[in-house]
């Protein structure tokens, strides 16, 4: 079975280099295609893709994951992985330049929204290159998966046009990508994945610790026991730094265990 952190940053790898060498996301079928061309990898896709940095459009609800669905990646992903220096510069560019136009823009009706467009930035840049499309229109997807006080919305522009909100303001005088991170609130770095190896090691390690603390008479084995289920529930609630099911179960599980612990310590 494949490490679940190497299929991870494979799938990080694929989709950003097809962003950046064609414009666009790959689909899910784009990414399942080149795992097992590229690197023979056969693998569930939906729990890689369901984690923070990715993506998907549509929005996917239940097991079924389209094969047809785009797939982006996030900016603050791209970053963590050190990729894309060059786009995670432009990208904050073009942020800073919509809170420039937003604070500048005055409507012309209530309710008529600021925008920003790829040209507006390629202009006020002076870029020339020959690869400026392809490098704009990588941005465009950065910002279009990422947070960042605008929204891709239609627009005469062929690359893309920006609709600002009055949160972009939050970004103004942001310097680099380290302060974008904690503005919005992201991991400085991706936490690595262990696979199922690591986690039998590690209830192995805990358990023969616990039948040895019970061997010594330190404490029963019921406390040695809902001690490690503590310890080791806890662990997984912090490890984990994301706000869905299995965190609260592992969490509800350690404060359960820790409570039993504390009854049979102090009845």
């Amino acid at each position: 079975m494949t490490d679940t952190g190497v299929v991870d940053d494979l799938v990080s790898r694929i989709v950003w280099d097809r962003i950046r060498s064609q414009g666009r996301r790959p689909t899910v079928h784009d990414i399942d295609r080149a795992l097992y061309r590229d690197h023979g990898i056969h693998a569930d896709l939906l729990p890689v893709l369901s984690r923070d940095g990715f993506n998907l459009s549509p929005l996917v609800v239940g097991p079924n994951l389209p094969a047809g669905a785009l797939v982006g990646v996030t900016a603050a992903h791209v970053h963590a992985l050190g990729l894309a220096t060059r786009e995670l510069s432009l990208f904050l560019t073009v942020i800073r330049q919509a809170a420039d136009r937003e604070r500048e823009f005055e409507p012309t009706r209530p309710g008529e929204p600021a925008q920003l467009t790829a040209a507006d930035v390629i202009d006020h840049l002076c870029m020339t290159g020959s690869d400026t499309k392809q490098v704009m229109a990588a941005v465009g997807e950065l910002l279009r998966a990422s947070p960042c006080g605008c929204t891709i919305v239609a627009g005469n522009d062929p690359l893309w046009t920006l609709q600002i909100s009055r949160e972009v303001r939050r970004y103004v005088g942001m310097p680099n990508m380290d302060s974008y991170m904690r503005l919005i609130g992201g991991p400085d770095r991706i936490a690595p994945h262990f696979d199922g190896t690591f986690w039998t090691a590690l209830s192995a390690v805990f358990a023969v610790l616990a039948l040895l603390v019970s061997a010594l008479q330190v404490a029963s084995v019921s406390q040695a026991t809902s001690g490690t289920i503590a310890a080791v529930a806890a662990f997984l609630a912090v490890y984990r730094r994301r706000r869905d099911r299995w965190t609260f179960l592992y969490t509800i599980g350690a404060v359960l265990a820790a409570g039993y612990l504390a009854m049979t310590l102090w009845p």
